[in-house]
C-alpha cells in the first residue's frame, strides 16, 4: 500500500478536478518521480472523496462499429426494425 506524503495528497487534490486518472498519474509521476499507476490514482480518489468531473472515455472495443457509428445505432434504434436499422446505417 502506497503511503502518500503530504505534498503528494495536496498535489493530487489540487489538479484532480478536469482530469482523467491516467492524466493525473502521468503528472503525479512527473512531479514526484514515482511510477503509479492510474488504478492507484483511481482508489486514492475514491477512498478520499476526490471528484474529477469527467466523464467516462469511451474506447472503441475493435468491434465492426465506430464509436460514431455506436452512437447512430443508440440514438436511432427505437421503434426500428434490424433491417430498417440498416438501411439507415449504411
Amino acid at each position: 500500500m502506497m503511503k502518500y506524503t503530504e505534498a503528494q495528497k495536496k498535489f493530487i487534490r489540487e489538479i484532480a478536478p478536469g482530469r482523467y486518472n491516467d492524466e493525473i498519474a502521468a503528472a503525479f509521476n512527473k512531479k514526484f518521480g514515482l511510477s503509479i499507476t492510474p488504478a492507484q490514482i483511481k482508489n486514492y480518489k475514491n477512498n478520499h472523496k476526490i471528484k474529477s468531473g469527467t466523464c467516462r472515455r469511451r474506447k472503441n472495443t475493435g468491434g465492426i462499429f465506430t464509436l460514431e457509428q455506436q452512437d447512430f445505432i443508440r440514438d436511432n434504434v427505437k421503434n426500428r426494425s434490424n433491417q430498417e436499422l440498416t438501411d439507415l446505417l449504411n
